[in-house]
Formats: C-alpha cells, sequence, structure tokens
C-alpha cells in the first residue's frame, strides 16, 4: 500500500482498503478490540516522519441498519525483534491495538483501519493482518489454523475462537512444526537470555496417567547457538 497524497497534517489519511467486513458478535457483546500488524518500508520517502494509525468500527443492529461508529485512536502494543539478516522486517513490524464500546444491540460490525503521517511524500506500508475480537483486550494474532483454535466455519472465510485448552496433543503437533521450518529462532533460556539456535531434534512426549482433566508432557529442545 503506498500513497502520496498524504500531507503535512494529521487531517490527511488514507482509509486501508483491507477492512474487515459483517463480523458477526456474540449476543450481549459490549467490546471490539481491534489490532493491526503493520511492516513500515525502509525504502518509503518520507522514512523520517511519524506514523499513526486509527480503527473505524461501524456498528450495525440484526436489521443490518447503522446504529453507532466509534473511531479510536491505536497504540502500540509491541515490536517485534529485529531479523539478524537485516530484511524489510527488520525492526519495522509493529502490533497497534485499542479497545471499542459497541453500541448497544450490535449485531454485527465493519472494521476499517486509517493511517496518518506528518510528513509530505510517500507512505510505503505492508499490512501483515487484521483482526476484531469480541473482547476487552487485544490478543495476539488466532486463527482456526493454529493449534488450539478452530474455525467457526469455512476455513479463511469465518471468525476463529480458542478455548483456551492448549492439550499435551496440541503441543507435540507445534513442536514437529517447529521442527520442520528447519531455520534458526529465537530461543529464551531458563536464566532469561534470548538466544539465537537451530534446533538440533526437538521432541515432545505425553505423560500418560495424570486424568482428571489434566495433560501434561516433557519437552526436550537441543540446540547449538549461532552467530547473528
Amino acid at each position: 500500500m503506498k500513497s502520496s497524497a498524504l500531507g503535512n497534517t494529521t487531517a490527511d489519511a488514507l482509509t486501508i482498503a483491507q477492512a474487515i467486513p459483517n463480523t458477526i458478535l456474540p449476543a450481549g457483546s459490549t467490546q471490539l478490540a481491534t489490532t493491526l500488524w503493520t511492516v513500515s518500508e525502509p525504502d518509503a520517502t518520507n522514512v523520517g516522519g511519524t506514523r499513526s494509525y486509527k480503527a473505524v468500527v461501524q456498528c450495525y443492529n440484526a436489521a443490518n441498519t447503522l446504529i453507532g461508529t466509534s473511531t479510536q485512536s491505536l497504540t502500540l502494543l509491541e515490536t517485534y525483534e529485529p531479523s539478524p539478516s537485516g530484511d524489510l522486517l527488520s525492526g519495522n513490524f509493529k502490533r497497534y491495538g485499542v479497545t471499542h464500546a459497541l453500541t448497544a444491540l450490535t449485531d454485527h460490525v465493519i472494521v476499517t483501519f486509517q493511517i496518518f503521517t506528518n510528513t509530505t511524500g510517500q507512505v510505503g506500508e505492508i499490512l501483515a493482518g487484521l483482526q476484531a475480537e469480541a473482547t476487552a483486550v487485544a490478543n495476539p494474532y488466532i486463527d482456526g489454523d493454529l493449534q488450539g483454535a478452530q474455525w467457526t466455519g469455512s476455513q479463511y472465510a469465518s471468525s476463529s475462537f480458542s478455548s483456551g485448552y492448549y492439550t499435551a496433543r496440541d503441543q507435540r503437533l507445534e513442536v514437529v512444526a517447529m521442527r520442520k521450518l528447519n531455520r534458526p529462532l529465537y530461543l529464551r533460556s531458563p536464566f532469561g537470555d534470548r538466544l539465537y539456535v537451530n534446533l538440533l531434534n526437538p521432541s515432545f512426549t505425553r505423560d500418560a496417567g495424570y486424568g482428571g482433566g489434566a495433560d501434561f508432557g516433557t519437552l526436550e529442545i537441543p540446540y547449538e547457538e549461532v552467530a547473528f
């Protein structure tokens, strides 16, 4: 997404075309958390300028009548680790979020995101993800393909949810998927150190005999550190 129409004023905004349409909410929902993952392109002409973001939530009732609109500024929630390779994501990949109060009797919403800049010129932006969830606090990204989560309908064409119950089988499958990546990863040691490592042959073994809804396993992660 690039635009040369943004001037040196916060009144100029670019509406991001990738909106979240017709998000049906659970009955009685009163709040909506919106999240935006974005990458600022290093080669944009206004790389030294300041960007800001807003989320616009349009509230509709069951008759599909617009009954309210909430516009909120997004706040920075997380900056992801720079890549040792210094690629496009290095130091630019960020997660923003904000919580909206919903109009009473809201049945579904349409969410649109806006970007602002204080520098005249071209804005280079890559959208890595958009998310809306009927909660009071914005959560990390989730879709029905992730472990412990599921789609409410068709894959990629419906909402997703997680029960919060992350089974030992789910954990084993995630370790298998991580092993198949076959690339260096960040690993936090028990002492709080953040290491850049190659995984040698991680394994996860489910422990039997606990019962009562408990689910445990043993995780082994042999690794070797690699240079930045």
